[in-house]
């Protein structure tokens, strides 16, 4: 799932080596879905416009899975929905006051980091177990990204999302232990697309608090990390951090 960024470079890196990919996200994103199907074809690819917190949509898409491409061997979600509000209540004397994060808005961030994972992943699990399973007993692989700023950060809203998915890996490894399907997360660090607010000075600040070598991460580097944990079968309910070491104190 997802479109842009991590999750169409991960489509784009599966279908240049030879795999399937049914790519979902929002009917806001249909664009950039319909532009990777014109760039890597209708034989290997396929855009699904989909709601992922609606369990109906998601039954739909993976309906059509099976029906283009007769399995469903591996997830990845890659969730995106950031608001960098801190909870700040009619605090008047402070300036970033008017950044407060709605309820609305905290419903809606919680829709898209936490239920549609939650969604795609049991729905996804329920079809990987229809396959036969490998000399491993396996039937799939379930991938999620959270973010490193569930481990130490001062923006609640966001960093509560992203520590909801890397509890939930756990304990869902678990429970599909008699599926044959692993469930693994990956706490990445900063993408430029993340953080297009910094600029000059402090985008510099920024790096220099990074530890070697110094640098945003690259969507290639997240997807060769899930090809990783997609070929290890005894890589099971971990979460991975793929941070670059850096400091989330700046947040």
């Amino acid at each position: 799932s997802g479109s842009r960024n991590l999750g169409g470079t991960c489509a784009r890196n599966v279908v240049e080596r030879g795999g399937k990919v049914v790519l979902c996200d929002s009917v806001s994103m249909k664009d950039a879905g319909e532009e990777l199907q014109q760039s890597l074809g209708q034989k290997d690819f396929m855009f699904v416009p989909t709601d992922l917190s609606q369990e109906d949509d998601v039954r739909s898409a993976l309906k059509l899975t099976k029906e283009k491409f007769g399995r469903l061997d591996v997830t990845i979600n890659c969730p995106y929905f950031a608001k960098s509000s801190r909870l700040m209540i009619n605090v008047k004397h402070v300036p970033e006051a008017n950044t407060n994060l709605s309820g609305e808005m905290m419903d809606l961030l919680f829709k898209t980091n936490v239920t549609s994972v939650f969604n795609v992943c049991r729905l996804s699990a329920e079809l990987m177990a229809k396959n036969s399973p490998d000399s491993n007993g396996q039937r799939g692989v379930i991938i999620n990204k959270s973010h490193r700023l569930a481990f130490n950060s001062s923006l609640a809203p966001y960093s509560m999302s992203q520590a909801a998915i890397i509890g939930m890996t756990l304990p869902m490894a678990r429970d599909f232990k008699d599926l044959g399907v692993r469930v693994n997360s990956i706490a990445t660090g900063f993408y430029r697309y993340q953080i297009p607010f910094m600029k000059g000075a402090q985008f510099q600040k920024f790096l220099s608090m990074m530890a070697f070598p110094y640098s945003l991460g690259s969507e290639d580097t997240f997807y060769h990390l899930c090809e990783k944990i997609v070929t290890n079968p005894y890589m099971n309910g971990e979460v991975v951090k793929l941070d670059g070491a850096v400091n989330t104190s700046f947040f």
